[in-house]
């Protein structure tokens, strides 16, 4: 079931880059984000409605869903904008950095130490990674959009692993649902008072774009990733980064975007690195410790 889960999260958060790029011809990134959040939040909302047992939240777990969301808002905000200026496939592949940062925030948060199969994989990603990221020399991104998308993956980073620390008691639909409330809550006014929707030729397949978006690449994507956090660990979990950039790339193809022979021997290895880490072993409890 855990791989399941994996195959298809990595699957619609790699297509939804693009996604993201034909909805954002009517939509402007805060609005884009907002409506996501939204749509990931009802979809959420209905499915706990046939779930009996409900978890309650207390006091103290209001502080760290706020953190949560902030975490949430970033890169949800910031891609919308930067696949504006530089294209879904660049900015599918900032992902890739998320295994390389969880192994170091989780030593200090959940004091959690990588195994040495995990190091391995997560730096050989880290090498093929970089041959992806250096194709963005050659397309004149400027150091802050740099910036920026390094942004994504830190904020994924912290806030899985943040998750994992201080909100596993929670169920993954419960957790899913605050967090997509409470971000499209504090985005919505942001949205509503600095952005205007393009009501144009092309807004009706917008608006179904995200609202795929919305349901299949969020709403339910995220309760499967919630629940790997919690049941195989921040890193197992994050390791769908090193196949989302895949997705990212194909898809960039085939809307016209360049894609160069290094970053097919950048994604193949990508592969391998995946296959590494992944590869089951005799204590799962390991991972998850």
């Amino acid at each position: 079931m855990y791989y399941l889960m994996f195959i298809y999260i990595s699957a619609v958060w790699g297509s939804s880059f693009i996604l993201m790029k034909w909805a954002e011809v009517s939509y402007p990134p805060m609005s884009l984000a907002t409506y996501r959040l939204l749509g990931a939040a009802v979809t959420l909302f209905i499915c706990r409605l046939f779930i009996k047992k409900k978890d309650a939240f207390s006091k103290n777990d209001f502080g760290p869903l706020l953190l949560m969301s902030v975490s949430t808002i970033i890169p949800f905000a910031v891609q919308p904008l930067l696949i504006g200026r530089h294209g879904s496939a660049f900015i599918g592949m900032m992902v890739i950095f998320v295994p390389l940062l969880t192994i170091l925030v989780s030593i200090p948060l959940i004091s959690r130490f990588p195994v040495k199969k995990e190091v391995i994989g997560v730096l050989g990603g880290l090498i093929f990674s970089w041959l992806i990221v250096n194709d963005g020399m050659d397309r004149n991104v400027s150091v802050f959009d740099f910036f920026l998308a390094f942004l994504i993956p830190l904020s994924y980073a912290l806030g899985n692993t943040y998750a994992k620390k201080r909100l596993s008691h929670l169920k993954p639909m419960d957790l899913s649902l605050a967090i997509m409330a409470v971000s499209a809550a504090i985005l919505w006014p942001i949205a509503t008072c600095s952005e205007d929707i393009q009501v144009n030729d092309q807004f009706t397949m917008a608006t179904v774009y995200l609202i795929i978006l919305g349901i299949f690449g969020t709403g339910i994507p995220i309760i499967f990733f919630y629940f790997l956090i919690n049941n195989r660990g921040p890193l197992f979990a994050g390791m769908v980064t090193y196949i989302i950039p895949i997705g990212a790339l194909l898809w960039g193809a085939v809307d016209g975007e360049s894609i160069t022979a290094l970053q097919v021997v950048a994604m193949s290895g990508l592969l391998l690195m995946v296959a590494l880490v992944q590869w089951p072993v005799k204590k799962p409890e390991e991972i998850s410790a």
